[in-house]
């Protein structure tokens, strides 16, 4: 069976000699379409259906981890996403951790050369992990300071400006994230405030932490504290001890 592909790339040179080396060395790979931007690519992956695609992160626009995102969101009884091999000019931590978030089978630095790019499909064919760019991933995920938090979905990778704040639930905890999304975290707030590596956290009681580089205003009549990142804002209740001594030590 052909493994039908779709090879999206912005650079026209980069784009076909991608398709040219899968051609010459991977005899199984049937590439239905080349294109140069996320947006096309997401219209011609649902209407092709293809088993595998070959993903430059960095396209004009929207990016290739937008393009798995809306795919992975896509997913249903008559589609499934396909497997993604990331390709990108970039080796940081940043391109890294986009790639481990979308769970894509590989990851490959440009120019690519002929024997990662066949040991990529095979890792397809076989369904295996990729056997280097884990320990590749894991190097950037301990560089770039990024914290592991085990949630309904699995593991959810965040940095110290990505969370808010963190409240205690029970057996579990409250997390809210600078981007306004509010996690279930299956790990108790001891436990999580351990991990905490930025010197902005503060426990302002036994139940609650707060990034202070977050707060913009505290209401000592609704006890609260009013958080603002960039993309989303929250009203934290705290007991009224606490809210006193946050505010002595702003």
């Amino acid at each position: 069976m052909p493994i039908r592909t779709i090879i999206v790339e912005d650079e026209f040179h980069q784009r076909a000699t991608l398709q040219q080396k899968l051609e010459e060395h991977c005899s199984d790979i049937e590439i239905v379409a080349a294109l140069d931007n996320a947006e096309d690519a997401l219209i011609q992956t649902l209407r092709l259906n293809p088993d595998l695609l070959f993903v430059d992160i960095q396209l004009l626009k929207n990016d290739g981890v937008w393009l798995v995102e809306q795919l992975n969101e896509a997913a249903c009884p008559t589609f499934t996403p396909p497997a993604v091999i990331f390709t990108t000019a970039f080796t940081d931590s940043q391109y890294l951790l986009q790639a481990f978030k979308v769970a894509a089978i590989d990851y490959l630095v440009k120019p690519v050369g002929v024997e990662s790019l066949v040991a990529a499909v095979d890792r397809f064919r076989k369904k295996t992990a990729p056997s280097d760019a884990i320990p590749q991933l894991m190097d950037a995920l301990d560089k770039a300071q990024v914290m592991r938090f085990r949630d309904f979905n699995g593991v959810l990778l965040l940095r110290d400006d990505d969370i808010a704040y963190i409240k205690a639930d029970g057996n579990y905890s409250e997390l809210g994230q600078a981007d306004g999304t509010v996690t279930t975290i299956f790990e108790r707030l001891g436990e999580l405030e351990r991990k905490l590596t930025g010197a902005n956290f503060v426990r302002t009681s036994k139940s609650i932490i707060i990034n202070k580089r977050y707060i913009r205003a505290l209401n000592a009549r609704k006890n609260t504290v009013h958080l603002s990142t960039p993309q989303a804002t929250f009203d934290v209740n705290i007991p009224e001890a606490a809210l006193k001594a946050l505010k002595s030590s702003l």
